[in-house]
């Protein structure tokens, strides 16, 4: 993929996840807080970052199963599965947050606040150029899109 698209990768057991060492673009995240329905995972799916991922790893590529799990415990969005290249949700970022390294831009996760369910699907986390998640409305700014894929791991 060259260097346009540096990224930072981390083995978990027989799975390495790649973390892009940068941003792909900003966006606003959608028209609400589920990322199942947002604009960056329709434009993440249908990018040529993803064409290009088909293209070289093939096979080699793990779907993603990315729990929508909101952060006051609400799971009515579920979970996403079977897209090869996702941003991460929170628990992404507890599980390998040591190991990503941090960036220039702010950028969008794809955990909700909270969901419908509370009558609130406007404000989802993101993360700042310093590392601390907060909360932004998923309408109001453009923040960065940081997709990460996972490869079965080469040394198996």
């Amino acid at each position: 993929l060259g260097d346009v698209y540096k990224r930072q990768a981390i083995d978990d057991g027989d799975l390495t996840y790649y973390f892009m060492n940068g941003i792909l673009k900003k966006s606003k995240f959608g028209k609400t807080n589920n990322y199942a329905e947002s604009c960056v995972r329709h434009d993440l799916t249908k990018s040529n970052l993803a064409t290009k991922l088909r293209e070289e790893f093939g096979d080699k590529l793990v779907p993603i199963s990315l729990d929508l799990t909101s952060m006051d415990g609400f799971k009515d969005y579920g979970c996403v599965e079977g897209d090869f290249l996702a941003i991460p949700n929170i628990q992404l970022m507890m599980k390998f947050g040591d190991k990503i390294p941090l960036i220039d831009n702010w950028y969008w996760l794809a955990t909700p606040n909270q969901t419908s369910a509370r009558k609130d699907a406007s404000f989802v986390q993101f993360v700042f150029s310093s590392g601390v998640v907060d909360y932004n409305g998923c309408s109001w700014d453009d923040l960065g899109v940081r997709p990460f894929f996972i490869l079965k791991s080469l040394n198996l």
